[in-house]
């Protein structure tokens, strides 16, 4: 029963902390840097990648706090699901795949993949 609670609490805390920086970066970055961000209307390429990067890096924290909180359970299993749980909100957000591409939204997939799985050998090693 502790096991199953601090999975929970461990990838709450880091599903939370992931997707509050992302969305932080999402309305701060377009505020102030607008040219940067858009061109013609639409997303310039630049943002985009930058996007990509910040996905990789979001996902490295919120997967350190992650494998940290439930290192005496499973680190391993809470740090698959904070990936998966990731790829699936990311994915299920038709407007964001149809305004970013698919190349980026699966540059964004693999620095998300990247970014759980190297939380999680910073961890333990």
């Amino acid at each position: 029963m502790l096991s199953a609670a601090l999975i929970l609490v461990s990838f709450l805390m880091g599903y939370i902390v992931v997707v509050s920086l992302i969305a932080f970066s999402n309305f701060v970055i377009p505020t102030y840097l607008r040219t940067f961000a858009v061109r013609n209307n639409q997303l310039s390429t630049g943002y985009k990648l930058l996007q990509d990067l910040l996905w990789l890096v979001c996902s490295l924290i919120g997967g350190y706090i992650v494998v940290a909180g439930s290192i005496e359970a499973r680190p391993r299993i809470t740090a698959i699901l904070l990936a998966v749980a990731l790829l699936i909100v990311m994915w299920r957000n038709m407007s964001e795949v149809r305004q970013r591409g698919l190349f980026h939204m699966m540059l964004s997939s693999l620095g998300i993949i990247i970014g759980v799985a190297g939380a999680y050998l910073l961890q333990l090693s």
